[in-house]
C-alpha cells in the first residue's frame, strides 16, 4: 500500500483529530491556569480576619427551597447554598455548622443569637432595620398557583376576593396583604405543600423554582398552573444589625473563592455547564478552542500534503513516469 493509499489516510485523519483533540484541551488548560492565577493570588493576599469563636460560624437556612437548600435521601442537607459555605469554609479555614429550619424560624433563630448568619433571605425596607445584607448572589420569581379547575389568576389584583396560602412572614405574605388579599399562613412548606396534596388549598403564592420541585416531589405538579410572576426578590445571607466586623469577614471569605470553583456549583444545582470568561460555557469554549487548533493544523498540513501530492510541472520526467512510480517517489 503506498503511504497516501485509503489505510494511511485513514491512520492520517485519526492523527488529525488527535491534534485536534490534544491542541483544543492543551488551550484550555492554558487559560484555565491563567484564570487559576488571579483568584489564587488574590486568596494569597487576602487576610481573612480569624474566626468568631471556637464554633466557627452557625448558618441558619429555610429547610426547603431548591435548589438553593433542600433535605437529601440521606436526610442530609443539600444544595447550592450547602455547597457554597462548605466551599467558604474551606477556602477560609473557619468550620461552618449549616441549620435548617422551617422559614418563619430562620430570622427569630439569628435574632435570638442562635445563628451568626441566615441564608437565602429577601431584601425589604423592614428587614433593613434589623439586618445587615450581604450581596446578593441570586434573584427567585415568585407566582401564585391555582388548582386547575378554577379559572386561572393572572396577578395580584386578581386574587382579591379569594384567600391564597403562603408561608408565615414570607414575601408572598407581605405582597399579597399589601395588595389587599386575604391570606392563611403555613408554618413551613411542608404544612403548605401537604394541604395542596390532601386539597385543602386550592391556591396558594410561593417562589416558582422551588414550588415546582416541590410539587413534582409530591407528585402533583400538573394540578396546579403558576400565574406570571408577580415579584421578583434577590437572595442575599445577613446577619444582625450593627455586626458590620463579622459582615466584612464574611464577605472577604466569599471574595477569596476562585470564581470558577463558585460557578461550578451553580452550574451543578442549576443543570448548565459551568461558564468560563462569563461569555461562553466550558463546553462551547472546547469546542471554539479545538476548531481553532483544527484550522491551524490543516494551515500546516494541506501545503505540506500538496507539495507532495502535485506534481512538478518543471520536472519532465516526473510527468513521463507511471501513477505507481510518482506515488513511489513521494
Amino acid at each position: 500500500m503506498s503511504r497516501f493509499g485509503g489505510t494511511d489516510v485513514a491512520k492520517w485523519r485519526g492523527r488529525l483529530k488527535a491534534i485536534q483533540f490534544i491542541s483544543g484541551r492543551v488551550l484550555v488548560l492554558a487559560f484555565a491556569l491563567c484564570l487559576a492565577a488571579g483568584p489564587v493570588a488574590i486568596a494569597r493576599d487576602t487576610a481573612v480576619p480569624a474566626p468568631p469563636g471556637p464554633a466557627g460560624l452557625t448558618v441558619v437556612l429555610p429547610d426547603d427551597f431548591p435548589p438553593y437548600v433542600s433535605t437529601g435521601s440521606t436526610g442530609q442537607p443539600e444544595g447550592e447554598r450547602i455547597d457554597m459555605w462548605n466551599l467558604w469554609s474551606r477556602s477560609t479555614g473557619i468550620p461552618v455548622t449549616v441549620v435548617q429550619r422551617p422559614w418563619p424560624e430562620v430570622l427569630g433563630m439569628l435574632a435570638r443569637k442562635e445563628a451568626d448568619v441566615a441564608d437565602l433571605v429577601g431584601l425589604t425596607p423592614e428587614r433593613l432595620v434589623q439586618l445587615d445584607f450581604g450581596p446578593s448572589y441570586g434573584h427567585a420569581d415568585a407566582a401564585i398557583f391555582v388548582r386547575k379547575d378554577l379559572a386561572p389568576i393572572r396577578d395580584i389584583a386578581a386574587a382579591r376576593g379569594t384567600t391564597v396560602g403562603v408561608l408565615q412572614n414570607s414575601l408572598c405574605e407581605f405582597r399579597l396583604q399589601q395588595g389587599g388579599v386575604a391570606t392563611r399562613s403555613f408554618s413551613s412548606s411542608h404544612d403548605l405543600i401537604y394541604n395542596a396534596v390532601v386539597g385543602n388549598l386550592p391556591i396558594f403564592c410561593f417562589q416558582t423554582m422551588p414550588a415546582a420541585y416541590l410539587l413534582t416531589q409530591a407528585g402533583i405538579r400538573d394540578e396546579y398552573r403558576p400565574s406570571a410572576t408577580i415579584f421578583t426578590h434577590t437572595l442575599h445571607w445577613t446577619v444582625r444589625k450593627g455586626e458590620a466586623q463579622l459582615l466584612d469577614r464574611i464577605d472577604q471569605g466569599f471574595h477569596a473563592i476562585p470564581p470558577t470553583e463558585a460557578a461550578a456549583i451553580t452550574a451543578r444545582w442549576s443543570g448548565q455547564t459551568a461558564p468560563i470568561f462569563g461569555f461562553f460555557r466550558s463546553d462551547q469554549l472546547i469546542s471554539i478552542l479545538e476548531m481553532l487548533a483544527a484550522i491551524v493544523v490543516a494551515q500546516r498540513c494541506v501545503p505540506r500534503y500538496r507539495r507532495h501530492a502535485t506534481p512538478d510541472a518543471r520536472d519532465p520526467a516526473i510527468d513521463s513516469r507511471g501513477p505507481a512510480q510518482r506515488l513511489a517517489r513521494l
